[in-house]
This record gives C-alpha cells, structure tokens and sequence, in this order.
C-alpha cells in the first residue's frame, strides 16, 4: 500500500490515474541522499500533463495481475 497522503519524498512524482502534473516536482524533505544523487534541482514543467493508464494485458485475476501502462507526450521545449 503506498503511503497515505503527501509524506512520501516522491510525492510530487506520483502517477495516480488522472492525477495532473504540472508546475516544479521535486523530491520531498525526506528524501535521502542516495534518492537525490544527481538530481536535486526540482523539474520544471512547462505545460500540464494528466495521466490516463490503459490495460496492457491481463495475466492473473486479482488486483497484481494486470499489466498497464501510461503515454505521455511531450513537447521538444523552447
């Protein structure tokens, strides 16, 4: 179960179904060094984008036997 709320150091990275990224992501206040190594700077988007995830393909029943995946397009930037 991911954790509850905005206390996880990946929070802003979060790709919950029809959530909207958007704005400057980065890493939580309790992100640890090895996390950040190399990417401290927070990211910076230019325009918005909503995660919509499909079905890839079933392979079980249950809630772990489905394999899905999310596109997302983005621009070449300014």
């Amino acid at each position: 179960m991911p954790p509850s709320g905005n206390q996880a150091a990946y929070a802003a990275f979060r790709l919950d179904e029809g959530r909207t990224l958007q704005g400057t992501l980065g890493w939580g206040t309790i992100a640890g060094q090895g996390t950040t190594k190399g990417c401290k700077q927070a990211l910076a988007l230019k325009e918005s984008y909503t995660m919509h995830w499909h079905e890839y393909a079933r392979v079980s029943e249950g809630t772990g036997g489905v394999l899905r995946y999310v596109v997302v397009e983005v621009g070449a930037g300014d």
